[in-house]
C-alpha cells in the first residue's frame, strides 16, 4: 500500500474507532525531514489541530529558497505559506509576525504575517483548500463613527464560517488613539464597538484591549471600559447590536450582596453562553481572594464557585487565576487556589453545582511523579476534556526542567508524555530512540483555548485528537500527536494501559513523510 495512503486511512481509524484510543506520541514532522516546499525543517512552533484531524504548524527551514513556512499534515504533507510569497493585498510576506495560528472547525487557518513592497505592512490571512485571502490589513479604513485607521490586532478569532473578530487600536491622528472591537466577514469588516459609541446599560465605551472570543454563530464576546455606571463591564453582541452581560456593581449572583468589580474573560459558547471571572466588593472593599467564576445569559448569570466556598475536594475555594473557559454543553473549566495546605490549587470542570476536580497541586501524576504548579489550562474540547502541562517534582524529576502532558478524560486522568520518555519516532520499520527534553503545546490566547468553539487556537480537537511539539535531548524536535477518546467505554482504562499497541503495529509500516 502507498504509504502516503497507509497515513491517510490511520488518521481516518483514529477518527472512526471511538472505542480506542492512541495515547503513545505519534510522530508527523520531524526536524531533518524534506519539506514539501524544499528544504529541510528545523524548529517548530504553534502546532494547531482542526477537527478533521489536520494539523498545521510553523516551521524554520534551511537549505531551501525560504526561510520559514507554515504547513500542514493531513495524511500527506503541504505548504500553506512561505516567507517570500506573494501576499494577498499586496507585497510579499517577509515573517509570520507573532507565530499564533487560529484554526477553525472546517479547516481554514488564520494568520499573521508582516509583508514588505506593498501598501500595508502587514495583516491576518485565511488559508484554506480554496486558497488564501486577506481577513483584514494594518492600515485599513476602520468602520464606525470617527473614522482612523486599524493599527495593532492582539489575538485575532476565527468561527467555522470564517467570520473574524479583533481588538486592534484605531489610529485617528498622528496623536488620537482609539480602541474597537471589529467583525470582519466574507471581506467586508464591521464595528461592534469602539472608543465613544454609547455603551449598553449607561455611559461610553473606553478601553477594551483585551481580545474578544467568537461563536460559530458570529457572537462576540468582549471586556470593556466604560465612563458610565461601574466603569466596565462583559458585553456580547453583533454589529449593530450589543447587550450588557455584566457590569462593575452589579450584584453578583450568590455572593450574598457582594458586586462585581474586575473582569478576567470572557469564553463564549455556541449556546451564547458566557463566562468569566470577577474579583467582588463587599460594602465597597475589594480584594483579591474576593473573586468568583460565574456563567449564563444575559440577565441570567449564576455562580459556578465563589472564594471562601466548598471545592469537589472539600477545601474552600481562595483565589481564580484565569479566565475560565465553557463549552457548548455549559461545562466551566478553570483553575483555583485551594485552602488545603498541601494541594493548594487545582483545576477543575463542571456546571453549578456538579463540579469535579481535574488535577490538584502536589497530587501524584500518572506515570510517575508528582504535579507541581497546574494553574493553567492548554486545552480543552466540546467533550468536556481537558488538557494540561504541569512540572513534576518527585524522584527522578526536577520541576524547574521537567514536565508532562496530560488529559483528564470523564473523571480519568492520562499521561500522554512526560520529560525523560524515551520514544521511537521512526514511523517505519526502523527504531528510531529518542528522549524527550520539552513539551509545548498551543493554548490560544491568554493560556486556554476551546476546541474550535470560541475561535481560539486549539490544540485538542472534539475528537480527542492532541498536538504538541516536543524537544529531544540532541538537539531535534518534531509535531506529534496522541488520540483519547472523549467518552470512554468501560474497558477503556485497559485499552490505555496497552498504550496503543495495535497502533505501534501499523506505525512500523509507515513510510517517512520525507
Amino acid at each position: 500500500m502507498c504509504p502516503r495512503l497507509f497515513l491517510t486511512l490511520l488518521f481516518a481509524a483514529m477518527l472512526a474507532t471511538p472505542a480506542s484510543s492512541q495515547t503513545t506520541p505519534f510522530p508527523l514532522v520531524l526536524s531533518g525531514m524534506t519539506a514539501p516546499s524544499g528544504g529541510t525543517y528545523q524548529n517548530f512552533s504553534r502546532p494547531v489541530i482542526d477537527d478533521a484531524g489536520r494539523v498545521s504548524f510553523i516551521s524554520t527551514l534551511t537549505g531551501g529558497a525560504a526561510a520559514s513556512g507554515i504547513f500542514t499534515v493531513d495524511g500527506t504533507a503541504g505548504t500553506i505559506a512561505l516567507a517570500g510569497d506573494a501576499a494577498p493585498g499586496g507585497g510579499t510576506i517577509n515573517i509570520f509576525a507573532d507565530f499564533r495560528l487560529t484554526s477553525s472547525g472546517p479547516g481554514q487557518l488564520l494568520f499573521q504575517a508582516n509583508t514588505t513592497g506593498g501598501s500595508s505592512t502587514g495583516g491576518f490571512f485565511i488559508a484554506s483548500q480554496a486558497g488564501t485571502e486577506v481577513a483584514f490589513l494594518r492600515g485599513d479604513a476602520a468602520p464606525g463613527v470617527g473614522g482612523g485607521t486599524i493599527g495593532s490586532t492582539p489575538g485575532p478569532v476565527i468561527n467555522d464560517s470564517g467570520q473574524v473578530a479583533f481588538s486592534a487600536t484605531v489610529e485617528i491622528s498622528s496623536s488620537v488613539l482609539g480602541r474597537g472591537i471589529f467583525r470582519t466577514t466574507g471581506g467586508v469588516t464591521e464595528a461592534v464597538a469602539r472608543t465613544g459609541d454609547a455603551a449598553p446599560g449607561g455611559g461610553i465605551f473606553g478601553e477594551m484591549s483585551v481580545p474578544p472570543t467568537l461563536n460559530n454563530a458570529g457572537l462576540i464576546a468582549f471586556h470593556a471600559d466604560t465612563d458610565g455606571p461601574g466603569s466596565s463591564g462583559i458585553f456580547v453582541g453583533v454589529p449593530g447590536a450589543v447587550t450588557q452581560v455584566a457590569r462593575r456593581l452589579d450584584l453578583a449572583p450568590g455572593s450574598s450582596g457582594a458586586t462585581f468589580a474586575n473582569f478576567s474573560g470572557p469564553s463564549v459558547n455556541d449556546a451564547g453562553q458566557v463566562a468569566f471571572a470577577s474579583n467582588l466588593l463587599t460594602n465597597g472593599i475589594t480584594s483579591r481572594p474576593n473573586a468568583g467564576i460565574f456563567t449564563g445569559n444575559p440577565g441570567n448569570l449564576h455562580a459556578v464557585a465563589l472564594q471562601g466556598t466548598a471545592s469537589p475536594t472539600g477545601a474552600a475555594y481562595t483565589f481564580f487565576p484565569e479566565s475560565p473557559i465553557i463549552n457548548s454543553t455549559g461545562r466551566v473549566t478553570f483553575t483555583a487556589g485551594l485552602s488545603d495546605a498541601q494541594h493548594d490549587a487545582g483545576i477543575f470542570t463542571g456546571a453549578a453545582g456538579a463540579v469535579q476536580t481535574v488535577a490538584l497541586r502536589n497530587a501524584a501524576a500518572p506515570g510517575g511523579g508528582f504535579f507541581t504548579n497546574i494553574l493553567s489550562i492548554a486545552s480543552t474540547n466540546v467533550a468536556g476534556q481537558v488538557a494540561f502541562i504541569s512540572p513534576l517534582s518527585g524522584a527522578g524529576f526536577n520541576p524547574s526542567i521537567d514536565v508532562g502532558l496530560y488529559v483528564w478524560s470523564d473523571g480519568n486522568l492520562v499521561k500522554i508524555v512526560s520529560s525523560g520518555d524515551v520514544i521511537d519516532v521512526d514511523p517505519t520499520a526502523g527504531v528510531d530512540l529518542r528522549t524527550v527534553l520539552s513539551i509545548g503545546v498551543e493554548n490560544g490566547f491568554n493560556n486556554v483555548g476551546l476546541g474550535g468553539e470560541d475561535g481560539r487556537g486549539i490544540s485538542f480537537n472534539d475528537n480527542g485528537q492532541l498536538t504538541y511539539r516536543l524537544g529531544f535531548t540532541d538537539g531535534s524536535q518534531g509535531i506529534l500527536t496522541s488520540h483519547v477518546v472523549p467518552v470512554p467505554e468501560p474497558s477503556c482504562m485497559l485499552m490505555l494501559a496497552c498504550v496503543g499497541l495495535a497502533s505501534r503495529s501499523l506505525r512500523r509500516r509507515v513510510a517517512s513523510l520525507a
